[in-house]
């Protein structure tokens, strides 16, 4: 579905409790690969907030920060918006932000 390259590419995970630090941690990390799907996919956080419709581009910088979480009922429209794949999107999401329950789930790290 897209042409993304490393986008997928696995992102490490400890199996330990989350702390609130760790939490924080995450979201950066998210972040960051949210940011890197987005400017792989050539569009600036105005265009990317153009094309969803009714998300500030200043909420997406607060996203990619690690300083706001992309809320879950988003997740579909959002990787439309980058051309990925929304499955994908939703399972790498869970990853960063919810890992506790994506090793329950998926059984370990990988996408």
């Amino acid at each position: 579905m897209s042409s993304l390259g490393n986008v997928w590419a696995p992102v490490a995970m400890t199996n330990h409790a989350v702390s609130i630090d760790d939490g924080l941690s995450s979201r950066q990390e998210a972040g960051a690969w949210l940011a890197a799907a987005r400017k792989q996919s050539g569009m600036s956080q105005r265009e990317l907030a153009a094309a969803l419709g009714d998300m500030y581009h200043t909420f997406i910088s607060q996203i990619e920060s690690g300083k706001g979480k992309l809320p879950s009922e988003r997740y579909e429209a959002y990787a439309k918006a980058l051309g990925l794949n929304p499955q994908k999107f939703a399972k790498t999401m869970l990853r960063f932000y919810e890992p506790s329950t994506y090793q329950l789930l998926f059984g370990g790290n990988a996408a």
